[in-house]
């Protein structure tokens, strides 16, 4: 009996044990972005994730969400917690922006085993001008994956590049994105969570090179619409599920939603 078997009893919780696949919203929004649409205080947070939680595999708080919210998932038919590990300032866009930003962990990963998570999910910043920072940004990682192999709970790591701000051209740059995303699964995450790099082929080619489960990001709300063709094309290439925030609570019908998006997931 070992740690290893903590990790698998909990990734079994998040993904469907008959197809392999996740359907997990992010809610964590507000500890980088403040107030947005969706999430502008915790009761707004609490009244859309009483709709949707029972169909939902798993959703990412904050940890300044997960008392207030816990309640939310008492019981064997909710939803798994996973708690965001880190907090960062590169994704600030309109309020105090960056051309590159910085990202420090906010607690442990034997916090997050107290409070009820299946897993954690982090950020992991490649590429910035100083290499010392990139350095520190595998540091900090590494920490996370010792920490989640001691304690068996399972790191999802979300690569990025940092200069997406001073050099957008390379957001979607195939080679950048197998380069991290490699980094990512390599230096032990269990999980991926990524964005969608511009067309299905490019996801395809990724999702050949890594062996763990690849989670798609769903990006700003564009409407039902698109939010269900790209969940279908997702996974048609590569992807084991869906990191879906603001197209879920931004959306106008998030019952519906959901429901579309679990019979796509889970058909």
């Amino acid at each position: 009996m070992d740690a290893r078997t903590g990790k698998a009893i909990r990734l079994n919780r998040i993904f469907n044990p008959e197809d392999g696949k996740a359907l997990i919203n992010a809610y964590s929004h507000s500890v980088i972005y403040g107030p947005i649409k969706g999430a502008e205080n915790q009761a707004q947070i609490r009244k859309n994730l009483e709709l949707i939680t029972a169909e939902l595999d798993a959703v990412i708080l904050n940890p300044g969400l997960v008392n207030q919210l816990e309640d939310l998932f008492y019981g064997k038919d909710k939803a798994s917690l996973i708690i965001q590990i880190d907090y960062q300032n590169y994704s600030r866009k309109k309020i105090i922006p960056y051309d590159e930003g910085s990202a420090v962990s906010l607690f442990t990963i034997e916090d997050a085993l107290k409070a009820g998570a299946d897993a954690v999910m982090s950020y992991l910043y490649i590429g910035a001008e100083d290499p010392e920072r990139e350095a520190l940004e595998i540091k900090r990682n590494r920490n996370y994956v010792s920490q989640s192999r001691k304690y068996g709970l399972p790191l999802i790591i979300e690569p990025r590049f940092a200069r997406e701000a001073v050099e957008p051209e390379k957001k979607y740059d195939l080679e950048l994105l197998k380069f991290y995303t490699r980094i990512a699964q390599d230096i032990g995450a269990d999980m991926i969570k990524m964005i969608y790099p511009a067309n299905d082929h490019k996801l395809a080619e990724i999702a050949e090179l890594i062996d763990i489960p690849i989670l798609i990001a769903g990006g700003e709300n564009r409407g039902e619409a698109r939010t269900i063709s790209n969940a279908r094309r997702y996974l048609e290439n590569g992807a084991s599920g869906l990191i879906f925030g603001r197209s879920i609570f931004q959306s106008e019908n998030m019952q519906e939603l959901i429901k579309k998006l679990k019979r796509i997931v889970h058909p």
